[in-house]
């Protein structure tokens, strides 16, 4: 079983809420099977706490705080968090704006991590992550809150 956790104080707008339920709604047992199966290679090669804690220069109770605030995405087996690699960036060393990322995004984490990782004509061939690395998180929240539209 996976559970993850997302920022959930109030940020999250109804609108939001509504599409991922809806996303969630529509899925196939295939469907269901394949984010399973994305969750667990997340999982598989994600970082435990204590590897983010080192990288970010914390401690490993700042990463779970971070988790909660919606700041990092967390994916639990058992007891253990484990976080997807891709969202620490080189120089910042985590995403910016992430939390607000995370509300607009009518999706939960799987689907949130393959969209990030995945190339985007309204990035001109960039994925989302490489259009934050490159100039900032503003566009992609921008396009993240108008998926979110269309979803509805």
């Amino acid at each position: 079983m996976v559970a993850t956790r997302k920022h959930s104080a109030g940020s999250s707008t109804s609108k939001a809420r509504h599409a991922r339920l809806h996303l969630v709604a529509d899925l196939s047992e295939a469907d269901a099977n394949a984010v399973r199966a994305a969750a667990d290679a997340l999982i598989d090669t994600g970082l435990t706490c204590k590897q983010a804690a080192h990288l970010l220069g914390v401690r490993e109770q700042a990463i779970t705080a971070k988790i909660d605030e919606g700041k990092l995405i967390g994916l639990k087996r058992g007891r253990e968090w484990r976080l997807p690699a891709w969202q620490f960036i080189p120089d910042d060393a985590s995403i910016p704006r992430f939390d607000t990322l995370q509300a607009v995004f009518p999706g939960g984490p799987v689907s949130l991590s393959a969209w990030m990782n995945k190339p985007s004509i309204e990035f001109d061939g960039r994925t989302p992550l490489q259009e934050i690395v490159a100039h900032g998180p503003d566009g992609v929240v921008a396009h993240a809150q108008r998926l979110t539209a269309a979803a509805w």
